[in-house]
């Protein structure tokens, strides 16, 4: 019989929208995020991506993030599909912030109502004084 240990899981990611800071003193120490988002650019060759807010924000800094998808092979992707991914979050100062390590087409996501769906969670745990990183069946 083999025991169970919760070292043995691995971080969660924490849900974030491309237009908020993902490298906010509150996000220190997420060490995973997921993100959704239009694909914009690739460049295969460095093996980068750029995805963009599916949402227009209005007054908003950040509307789009460099992926690197070094991890995911083989990397096939359509620009303009929407996509999901986790990615890892590395220091601000550091070449190639962002990692990914899943990636998924959301083509055909009703993105308003995911969008409402997170703010709910968000509403949810905040109510519950709940950590926002925990796991989640989606």
């Amino acid at each position: 019989m083999s025991s169970f240990s919760s070292t043995n899981i691995p971080p969660v990611a924490e849900i974030c929208h491309i237009h908020e800071d993902i490298f906010s003193q509150e996000r220190k120490h997420t060490k995973r995020i997921r993100i959704i988002g239009r694909l914009q650019e690739k460049d295969i060759n460095r093996h980068t991506v750029v995805l963009t807010s599916p949402v227009t924000q209005p007054n908003v800094k950040h509307s789009s993030v460099k992926v690197c998808v070094k991890l995911i092979y083989p990397f096939e992707a359509r620009l303009g599909s929407l996509y999901e991914t986790i990615v890892e979050v590395l220091q601000p100062e550091e070449d190639g912030n962002l990692h990914a390590h899943t990636w998924r087409c959301m083509d055909g996501l009703d993105i308003i109502m995911y969008y409402k769906g997170i703010q709910m969670r968000r509403e949810y745990f905040s109510q519950q004084n709940i950590n926002q990183a925990v796991p989640d069946t989606g």
